[in-house]
């Protein structure tokens, strides 16, 4: 399993990125449409406010990672 082993950590790290910044691209294109859907997305994923526009970097590896 990717989490259990020592040597693949940096891969499960670079997953779990793409996978938060995946997110954060779903929710920030859904605000036109589902404003309220997509503001849930936002808040749950803990995306800073610099970052709920497309204004900011959108590409994988451009955006810090969130906590």
């Amino acid at each position: 399993m990717l989490g259990k082993e020592e040597t693949k950590k940096e891969r499960w790290a670079a997953v779990l990125y793409k996978l938060h910044a995946t997110v954060r691209n779903i929710g920030v294109l859904l605000s036109p449409l589902l404003p309220a859907t997509a503001t849930e997305i936002i808040r749950q994923a803990r995306i800073p406010s610099d970052y709920q526009t497309l204004e900011r970097p959108t590409a994988f590896g451009k955006a810090p990672a969130f906590a």
